[in-house]
């Protein structure tokens, strides 16, 4: 039988059970038992998890914990969360005594050797778009809202019907922030690139495009400030 179907996979010559079987040996033994798992941290570096099991009496017998860096593999990039609880739900089945003659998972193993096997991270250049155009200075007032962390998309201003061009758009934290303003898509391109982090003020505002968040300001980590801002709100240039 292939080693997908039996749960027990070879790597380096051991083996080692796959978190599904081990999840299903033990809802076999205890169906009114509970395997939860917890976030600790969760930012746009990196993913910690705990996974607890409980008896029906509510004590916990087992715990395992896992960590994920976000730029560690592309699998990473999109499903960090996913194999972070995985692996946490897998250590905590083994403290319990499902884990076979290994302590890790083969899911555990596997993509730590594929982690080792990937190539350093480079700086992405960022994506290219119309000429930034330096507007006039805002009033100086900052966003009624902040959100940091690195630039992790970058979507470049896209040209209209009309010949106008439409807003750039960053995530950052998670969030998406857009900005017509010139400067500081100078300074969020950057940050993007190099992979950075950075802190956006923004304000939620209504616009053509619906409800959106606008910067107002933004910083990056030793990344130049390019001069005052111009209003992140404004409409099509």
């Amino acid at each position: 039988m292939p080693q997908e179907q039996t749960g027990i996979v070879m790597i380096h010559g051991r083996e080692y059970q796959t978190v599904a079987l081990r999840v299903r040996k033990f809802r076999e033994q205890h169906p009114d038992w509970s395997l939860t798992s917890e976030i600790i941290q969760r930012d746009d570096m990196i993913v910690v998890m705990r996974s607890s099991i409980a008896d029906p009496a509510g004590r916990v017998l087992a715990t395992g914990h896992a960590e994920e860096v976000r730029s560690a593999s592309q699998i990473n990039e999109t499903s960090a969360l996913e194999n972070c609880e995985t692996s946490a739900h897998g250590r905590a089945l083994a403290a319990l005594g499902f884990g076979g003659s290994e302590f890790a998972s083969a899911d555990e193993v596997a993509n730590a050797i594929h982690q080792q096997a990937q190539p350093p991270a480079v700086p992405r250049p960022a994506p290219s778009g119309p000429p930034a155009v330096p507007r006039p200075a805002p009033s100086g007032k900052l966003g009624d809202f902040f959100v940091d962390g690195v630039v992790g998309d970058y979507q470049p201003p896209k040209e209209g019907k009309s010949g106008r061009y439409g807003p750039a758009a960053f995530t950052v934290g998670g969030m998406v922030v857009k900005t017509f303003d010139g400067k500081v898509r100078q300074l969020m391109e950057a940050a993007y690139s190099a992979q950075v982090p950075a802190k956006v003020w923004y304000e939620k505002k209504t616009s053509r495009y619906g409800m959106d968040l606008w910067i107002v300001d933004a910083q990056a980590q030793g990344i130049p400030d390019p001069g005052e801002f111009g209003d992140g709100a404004n409409e099509e240039a």
